[in-house]
């Protein structure tokens, strides 16, 4: 819309519009000239005046439909709503067919929510349109759908809009969210290859195939779709993070390595990238490398939580279980809605003999993902440690409550020979047995001499053999 011309006319046309409106009259101009000082004091984002403008322009141009379009449009921009309805009702009594002004007021019906009259006046437009129109008619559809909450609507219109034109950045952007809130990565996956197919290097393309691939948990093929986003578009940093996430998550450490490689070459690393790289250096068994990039994540953002809790888990694998406490503590004070930072930390009290703390946070991680049935198995077993084993058992039938988890009757199996109720625990393993036999070597963790008793051997003779 804002294309005038800054040369010495338009100077002119502006300081004679000035000292006029200054004046209180303005001698007759052409519809031209309106519009260019219009657009001019919309440029300067002076919103008001052009508004002015417009009115002026359509008191000496009745018959001229654009005056009252532009009002509509920057009405729409300032959120006047209704007045903005009005002007571009009369720019449509003046222009029926005119397809701009029709657009226009699809978009104010959106923004009013008139959703039916917007459906209907798109039904009526939707004839002998190029593709680009068509394309917008369907986009305009789409942010009815998304004004409406409707995301998978939302997505099937905007698979439509780019099936018209299939290089449009804004709605490759919108597509994706829309895929993302209604969960149709299979859909989005599908799509954005046949898009591929007619538009190889769309890189927002390849970009939208790499994360429904990653939600499909089909990491690689996710990283190989990241690797086509930064070779078409090397400054596009996030394709980097991505695929560097994608092959973590695939256990390509190494390859993950490269990736963040080739990003430190296009820009500076935050904190959160040091961390990933501290993550795959630790996984490749460099641990003291990780500890110095943690370190680096840590300077450049002390409350990175992840960074602090992989040096408190590399300070558990050392067996240096206060320096371990330190970081579980900074890591949980970053992120307190960490289940895992806090059973890491119960874990660590439990190594460093601090049993009253140990216990306050096995308590807090199975209150805070109760769902979670090793944060009640791992509170057994360390109660089970202390000969607490009454206490154990009633933690497991707490347990229960919340899952079925077949390693909670094991659990209980091995809390009832610790309890010498042997009659009830070949009882409790004939039902554990019978409903997950897989799961046996977690009673044998918690006590081992059970692998040689003779019942328990011909129990499991019966349902394993």
């Amino acid at each position: 819309m804002k294309y005038f011309n800054e040369g010495n006319i338009l100077k002119k046309l502006i300081l004679e519009y000035k000292e006029m409106s200054q004046k209180g009259t303005v001698c007759f101009f052409e519809g031209t000239a309106f519009l260019d000082i219009m657009l001019y004091f919309e440029n300067q984002g002076n919103i008001e005046e052009a508004i002015e403008v417009c009115d002026l322009a359509s008191t000496q141009h009745l018959s001229t439909m654009e005056f009252y379009f532009h009002k509509g449009r920057l009405l729409l921009e300032i959120d006047k709503l209704e007045i903005a309805l009005e002007n571009i009702e009369k720019a449509l009594s003046l222009s029926p067919n005119n397809l701009e002004a029709n657009f226009l007021y699809v978009e104010i019906l959106i923004e009013l929510k008139d959703f039916i009259n917007v459906s209907t006046h798109l039904d009526k437009m939707n004839t002998n349109l190029s593709k680009d129109e068509k394309s917008h008619l369907y986009f305009l559809q789409s942010k009815m759908y998304e004004r409406k909450g409707d995301f998978p609507n939302m997505f099937f219109s905007l698979r439509e809009a780019l099936l018209e034109n299939s290089d449009n950045p804004i709605m490759l952007n919108k597509i994706w969210l829309a895929a993302e809130i209604s969960g149709l990565y299979e859909e989005s996956a599908e799509f954005h290859l046949k898009l591929i197919e007619e538009n190889p290097y769309s890189y927002l393309a390849w970009y939208n195939l790499g994360q429904a691939y990653f939600c499909l948990e089909k990491y690689e093929e996710s990283a190989e779709a990241f690797e086509y986003v930064f070779i078409i578009n090397k400054q596009f940093d996030i394709a980097y993070r991505d695929g560097a996430e994608a092959l973590i998550m695939a256990n390509k450490y190494d390859k993950a390595l490269e990736v963040y490689e080739e990003l430190l070459g296009i820009c500076e690393a935050d904190s959160d990238v040091y961390a990933k790289i501290g993550l795959c250096q630790e996984h490749l068994g460099e641990r003291e490398i990780a500890k110095v990039y943690y370190l680096k994540s840590l300077e450049k953002n002390a409350s990175n939580s992840m960074a602090l809790f992989r040096m408190g888990e590399c300070y558990m694998i050392e067996e240096k279980w206060s320096v371990a406490i330190k970081y579980y503590n900074k890591a949980i004070k970053a992120d307190s809605n960490r289940e895992d930072y806090v059973i890491a930390i119960a874990q660590a009290y439990s190594k460093n003999k601090n049993t009253q703390q140990a216990k306050i946070f096995f308590e807090k991680a199975t209150e805070m993902a109760p769902e979670l049935t090793e944060h009640w198995t791992a509170y057994a077993s360390f109660l089970m440690k202390l000969g607490n084993n009454e206490e154990a058992f009633f933690i497991l039938d707490e347990a229960e409550n919340y899952t079925l988890d077949t390693e909670v009757l094991y659990c209980k199996v091995a809390c009832l020979f610790a309890m010498s109720k042997r009659k009830e625990a070949l009882k409790t393993l004939t039902q554990a047995l019978q409903k997950n036999p897989s799961l046996l070597e977690s009673l044998f963790v918690l006590i081992p001499e059970l692998e040689q008793d003779s019942e328990v051997k011909a129990l499991i003779k019966i349902f394993c053999s």
